[in-house]
């Protein structure tokens, strides 16, 4: 075996088990990127459908009528008149 070929393939093995730890390592980061946006895609999910639930509430008739009394005191009127043609004489 000539003299350099021990040293060739030990220095490969080595170059070798630095590449497979640097990469193990880059796909470790990659796992916890995934797992921290689908995490983040869950909360987000959460949240959306709590607006849509909030969004139904705010947007009922029963609820803006109900707000309508409380809040600015507003009513049916008691009598509604209808105007036809124009309120211009000629």
């Amino acid at each position: 075996m000539p003299k350099f070929l021990l040293p060739f393939l030990v220095s490969c093995l080595l170059i070798t088990a630095a590449a497979l730890i640097y990469v193990r390592h880059e796909h470790r980061l990659g796992y916890v990127a995934v797992v921290a946006q689908a995490a983040e895609r869950d909360r987000l999910n959460v949240e959306w459908g709590r607006l849509l639930i909030e969004e139904s509430l705010w947007t009922s008739p029963g609820h803006i009528e109900s707000e309508s009394r409380r809040r600015l005191d507003m009513r049916e009127p008691e009598k509604v008149y209808f105007v036809k043609g124009n309120l211009v004489n000629e």
